[in-house]
């Protein structure tokens, strides 16, 4: 039987790999490189939450996110992957977001007691064809001054294709993550890495 390469871009593999309580200090260390968590405010602790969202009317529309989380019970997250193209990848995340956003409120709640809710998508394919960076982050800002009004939703996306060797080689802990997710490395022998 031929040894094929794992895709680490598989939805099951993804989901068990980053959604799993048995390896949550994973999960924690790849939002805290994500997020430029240091030492002094890193996120310690992840809840996994149910990823299904009922539709709001009769005729809405299911969500089913990848990976829902909370974290330190301050943020919620939804991690999510993506290998065929979908031009929509920013409205789809927005959906997902908000619907985290709104049903945190209860009756009688103030809404500073809302929690952020910050949404990564790690893509193999470029969403944004004239951005070069591989991590784009995107949030609510003024538009001529670009200040940020809020931190109540914020996207992450990482086009996957656009991670170069040089990037990775830059930082340890984002050479450990990128060797998950980048298909321009490939799993070798003993355990090792092999660069295309």
């Amino acid at each position: 039987m031929e040894n094929r390469p794992l895709n680490r871009l598989n939805d099951f593999f993804f989901k068990n790999l980053m959604g799993s309580d048995k390896r949550s200090d994973l999960t924690l260390r790849f939002l805290n490189l994500i997020l430029d968590r240091t030492k002094e405010n890193e996120f310690k602790h992840i809840k996994f939450l149910n990823p299904n969202y009922n539709p709001l009317t009769n005729d809405g529309k299911l969500a089913i996110l990848d990976i829902r989380a909370s974290i330190d019970d301050e943020t919620f997250v939804d991690l999510e992957i993506q290998v065929s193209r979908q031009n929509y990848m920013a409205e789809r995340s927005m959906f997902y977001l908000s619907r985290m956003y709104s049903e945190q409120m209860l009756r009688g709640e103030q809404y500073d007691e809302l929690k952020p809710v910050i949404g990564i998508n790690l893509l193999d394919f470029s969403l944004f064809k004239d951005e070069t960076d591989w991590h784009n982050k995107a949030s609510f800002s003024l538009e001529k001054s670009h200040k940020i009004i809020t931190d109540c939703i914020t996207l992450h996306f990482l086009e996957l294709p656009k991670l170069k060797i040089s990037d990775i080689k830059k930082s340890k802990a984002i050479r450990s993550m990128g060797r998950l997710f980048c298909r321009k490395m490939q799993s070798g022998r003993n355990g090792g890495f092999n660069y295309d």
